[in-house]
């Protein structure tokens, strides 16, 4: 009597029958024997290790028991408990926690850690084509510019980059094309992300559309029309560039469709005014789409003239 399945120290009595065989028997031995029950060595087989950073905390969980008694091996790991868990980039141990006392007593586990290990997550930032009408002001560039893919939950873009704004758009002024991209800086949380910058854009200042009329004028007989391109009227140049393109004004005349030289308006009749653009000063001019309105000049017979 005396059978034992759990470790520890126990003892088998032997229990010798006084009839039968026996009964010629003297048995002067002890009936008692000692054993000891060892704890049984096991391997923890964990699940996956690896994850992707998604701003929650990761640890690895035993899945499996090598060496244990097959029926004990749910109630094993069930039992079990872990510390050290991983929530940003980088690598760190989990830790089975093995309780004293239970079905866990039978049981001896020399290894009860595993690497954990987190990735990057992988974001990708790129940069937006941007546009907008001449207006004599540098571009601002802004959150409209630029776009990043999907950040792990409870993640703010600013924790995680910062951008600036480089290229020949930087500062650019006047209507044309120009290149530029991001350059990115990490934030607090940025080591958790594998930041990639996706290829240029392109800022477009369009030109802006500007109306000069020609004037209306007034004149009499004997005297050439003496009015310049400061006559004309601009509407929607801005700053000073209205005033600009008057300077580089001239007017032109014509009389029943067929040019006249500024002399002729000395003649009495009707004219038709025509503003001319100065190909000399193309900065004027280079950021505007210009349309042109004719004016009229009407020269009126000198007094005391023929009737």
């Amino acid at each position: 009597a005396g059978d034992a399945a759990n470790v520890g120290s126990h003892t088998t009595t032997v229990t010798v029958p006084t009839d039968g065989v026996w009964a010629n028997y003297d048995y002067a031995g002890g009936l008692t024997h000692g054993y000891e029950i060892g704890k049984r060595a096991v391997t923890l087989e964990w699940g996956n290790s690896t994850f992707v950073y998604d701003g929650k905390e990761h640890n690895a969980e035993v899945v499996g028991i090598d060496g244990c008694v097959s029926t004990e091996e749910s109630a094993l790991i069930a039992a079990l408990t872990y510390d050290g868990g991983m929530t940003n980039a980088g690598s760190g141990t989990t830790t089975a926690i093995v309780p004293s006392g239970g079905v866990w007593d039978n049981y001896s586990c020399a290894d009860a850690t595993c690497t954990v290990t987190v990735e990057k997550l992988a974001l990708t930032v790129t940069a937006i084509d941007a546009e907008k009408t001449y207006d004599g002001e540098a571009y601002t560039f802004g959150e409209t510019d630029w776009s990043h893919g999907a950040l792990a939950e409870g993640d703010e873009i600013g924790e995680v980059l910062t951008v600036t704004f480089v290229g020949d758009a930087a500062g650019k002024t006047d209507a044309g094309t120009y290149a530029f991209t991001v350059s990115v800086t990490p934030g607090v949380k940025g080591g958790n992300y594998d930041i990639r910058v996706d290829g240029s854009a392109e800022l477009t200042i369009a030109r802006r559309e500007v109306t000069i009329k020609a004037p209306t004028l007034d004149g009499e007989a004997g005297t050439p029309c003496s009015a310049d391109g400061n006559a004309c009227e601009v509407t929607g140049a801005v700053g000073g560039d209205g005033e600009e393109m008057k300077e580089q004004l001239s007017l032109a005349f014509s009389r029943g469709g067929e040019s006249v030289d500024r002399e002729d308006t000395a003649e009495a009749g009707e004219y038709t005014v025509t503003p001319v653009m100065s190909a000399e000063d193309e900065a004027a001019w280079r950021n505007y789409d210009i349309s042109f309105e004719p004016g009229s000049l009407t020269v009126a017979e000198a007094e005391g003239g023929a009737e």
